[in-house]
């Protein structure tokens, strides 16, 4: 399970460094809003994309509450991987059978090169495949 693990963690960095526009290795407020601004347009949803600081605050302050566990306003990829351990999302992804693994690994791999080409309204399409 452990290689299953680190090939999941890989996918999932890659995704990170993609959201990580500034490349401190850290996600700010604007970098998160930036990535669901991306993903609300790719479903469609421009339009519901908020301009008030108040409604956007509104939006991101209950992901960095869950998050950023040390509080210092950014989101580590260790933070990250800390809220995927205690929510078993690796275990979960990790479980079954090869054939179910590899199968959903090659899912997750296409949504990683979807994140990192900024196609969105792919990454949309394929992570609504996950079961």
């Amino acid at each position: 399970m452990a290689g299953r693990a680190d090939q999941i963690k890989g996918i999932v960095k890659r995704c990170f460094d993609t959201i990580d526009k500034n490349g401190d290795g850290n996600l700010d407020r604007a970098e998160v809003f930036g990535m669901m601004k991306g993903v609300a347009r790719a479903m469609g949803q421009a339009d519901q994309i908020p301009s008030d600081q108040a409604e956007i605050d509104a939006g991101l302050d209950p992901i960095f509450q869950e998050l950023d566990e040390n509080k210092d306003g950014t989101i580590s990829f260790d933070e990250v991987k800390a809220a995927f351990k205690k929510q078993h999302v690796l275990e979960a992804i990790g479980s079954g059978s090869d054939e179910e693994f590899a199968e959903r690994f090659a899912l997750a791999e296409q949504i990683a090169a979807a994140f990192e080409s900024g196609d969105l309204s792919t990454v949309v399409g394929l992570a609504m495949q996950i079961n």
